[in-house]
């Protein structure tokens, strides 16, 4: 095996790594997804597979990941979200809601 090849599947073992690790920090796939895709070790996996496939498979992880443990979490109220907007950037911030 080439060196190059090698290297690129260590990029691509370490990618993986990462998400099984960091899945359950984030309860929004679109910010998993995001995180994971400005890693530089996604060049590992695109060397192999395409953008699409990648995501597909951080979804299908993710999807299973909280369907099996979304049930263990305490439970919360609802999530209500502020958007603040200045100068073309947008800031969600999430408001805590307090039963009276």
């Amino acid at each position: 095996m080439g060196r190059v090849k090698a290297y690129a599947m260590d990029m691509e073992e370490k990618f993986w790594d990462i998400a099984d690790k960091e899945i359950g920090g984030y309860e929004v796939y679109g910010e998993f997804e995001e995180m994971m895709l400005d890693l530089p070790e996604v060049k590992g996996c695109l060397a192999f597979n395409t953008l699409d496939d990648v995501k597909d498979t951080l979804e299908d992880g993710w999807s299973e990941f909280w369907s099996k443990n979304r049930a263990l979490e305490p439970p919360r109220g609802p999530r209500t979200y502020v958007e603040f907007s200045h100068e073309g950037i947008v800031t969600r911030m999430p408001v805590m809601m307090k039963k009276i």
